[in-house]
């Protein structure tokens, strides 16, 4: 399962929803690689709101490889 935490500090609603929608499609991308029964939350920060995709994507590889939630590492594919 997935959680995704975004304060109104970040942005108005769409930016709040690019967001959200980033990050749900990269975690579903990886949904084969991530350790079985395992709730995730993520916390977005406003560094965020000024990313695009491949950053946000690099900034949660970073994360998820640090909080070891990987079984086995994804392709390094765009």
């Amino acid at each position: 399962r997935l959680g995704i935490s975004i304060s109104r500090k970040v942005g108005k609603a769409v930016t709040r929803n690019r967001l959200k929608r980033i990050i749900k499609e990269i975690t579903r991308h990886w949904a084969d690689y991530l350790k079985p029964q395992m709730d995730l939350v993520i916390i977005v920060r406003k560094q965020a709101a000024g990313m695009n995709y491949h950053q946000i994507k690099g900034s949660l590889r970073h994360l998820f490889n640090k909080s070891e939630v990987f079984q086995n590492q994804p392709p390094r594919l765009n």
